[in-house]
């Protein structure tokens, strides 16, 4: 992961849950090394005691995570 040297945005908090949009070019970067370092731009990152969903800027790249 990587954080910019500035980090804001929005968030929401729900009864059971919580919501965080990042500000344009404040975003967390989520990095993982292929043949070449590859990251993507975390948009959003949304958490509910069922799931944990992250939304990068290519939606074909989205995160989540249920538990079951």
């Amino acid at each position: 992961m990587r954080v910019p040297a500035r980090l804001g945005g929005r968030y929401e908090i729900l009864a059971d849950s919580f919501r965080v949009r990042f500000n344009s070019g404040e975003e967390l970067e989520g990095c993982k090394r292929l043949v070449a370092l590859v990251c993507h731009r975390v948009r959003a990152v949304e958490v509910t005691p069922r799931r944990v969903d992250v939304h990068l800027n290519l939606k074909m790249f989205d995160l989540c995570v249920a538990f079951e």
